[in-house]
């Protein structure tokens, strides 16, 4: 039988979760449980030196809800990008080294919106109102955009337009996505690589809340775009401030874009 019970003021339901237990007599032992309020309902032991296992039962119990709610996220989060950026690609180009190991990002595409691709990630928060976050946004994934339309094909074809702006974007976010794990990246600031980083040296780069207007309070969830810049837009928006900037990229009709084959706007 299922239990309702509550998490962050959401019910969500228990069903039976099998532990399995390994003592440190080296006996295995193993059985199902419905919790209660995400633990044992009472004490467990080991059936043979009568240990008491309920400590490792808890933390089985806690690891399965917590998979459970980051697939619920993962899935929450999929539908309101899709509401930001529109609808998503099936093709997920996935890093060969998960992110969470070390590795690249998997990177997810959006070529129905506006003209040209958005390329984002969705692997900067795990669970809701975690991971990175800023002044507006609780949580939020990353977006960078290009006016060349979507071709897989070349994804990888440094070669052709859309290749060499894949690449970029790609380079781009891998590096920007653990900076946000330990720094606060909000809309309207400015970011420069140092120029000794490899592919990314000197790059000059803007970031916005996509989709969120001025009189819109902030959410618990968003995204934040990545945008490249001039060095010469970057060096005004010191100045003038990041909003002035992203004003004159919209005027100029070069938002949320990252092609750099355009006239700076400052």
């Amino acid at each position: 039988m299922a239990q309702l019970f509550s998490l962050g003021g959401i019910e969500r339901v228990y069903f039976m979760i099998p532990i399995k237990i390994q003592c440190g007599c080296g006996q295995k032992y193993a059985f199902d449980v419905e919790p209660v309020n995400g633990r044992m309902s009472s004490a467990v032991a080991c059936p043979v030196c009568g240990a008491d296992g309920t400590a490792a039962a808890d933390a089985v119990i806690a690891q399965t809800l917590t998979e459970q709610l980051a697939l619920e996220w993962d899935d929450q989060k999929s539908k309101l990008m899709e509401a930001i950026l529109g609808c998503e690609h099936y093709i997920v180009m996935h890093a060969i080294i998960p992110y969470a190991a070390g590795g690249g990002l998997d990177l997810y595409y959006y070529p129905h919106s506006i003209p040209g691709t958005a390329i984002a990630t969705k692997e900067l928060s795990g669970l809701r109102d975690q991971g990175s976050s800023n002044r507006v946004f609780s949580c939020y994934e990353l977006a960078m955009f290009t006016r060349h339309p979507l071709n897989m094909e070349h994804a990888n074809d440094d070669a052709t337009p859309f290749g060499r702006a894949h690449s970029n974007i790609k380079r781009i976010l891998n590096r920007i996505a653990p900076y946000s794990a330990s720094a606060t990246l909000n809309p309207n600031e400015t970011c420069e690589f140092p120029a000794e980083m490899k592919h990314v040296g000197g790059k000059c780069l803007i970031f916005d809340a996509y989709g969120l207007t001025s009189s819109e309070q902030p959410r618990s969830f968003g995204v934040l775009a990545v945008i490249e810049i001039h060095r010469s837009e970057m060096d005004f928006a010191r100045l003038a401030g990041g909003s002035e900037l992203i004003q004159r990229l919209k005027a100029a009709g070069h938002y949320p874009y990252s092609d750099l084959d355009r006239d700076p706007v400052a």
